[in-house]
């Protein structure tokens, strides 16, 4: 089973986008600056919009939406 980064996938970046802040900062640290900006820049997209979304970005024709689910 491959390892998938956390950024990749709607329900890895929903997961990132509502980790408390330090949490976030730590995952996002770890990425080159330019990744981080423009991960930084959907996070912001999916905490207003409360969903993410991808279309064959891990597998070929499967496409997700997650949302977060508080309970």
């Amino acid at each position: 089973m491959a390892i998938i980064p956390l950024q990749l996938g709607s329900s890895g970046r929903v997961i990132l986008a509502f980790l408390s802040e330090g949490l976030q900062t730590q995952v996002l640290n770890l990425l080159p600056e330019e990744e981080r900006k423009m991960l930084q820049q959907q996070l912001e997209i999916i905490v207003n919009i409360r969903y993410s979304i991808n279309e064959e970005e891990i597998t070929k024709n499967v496409a997700a939406l997650s949302a977060p689910v508080y309970c």
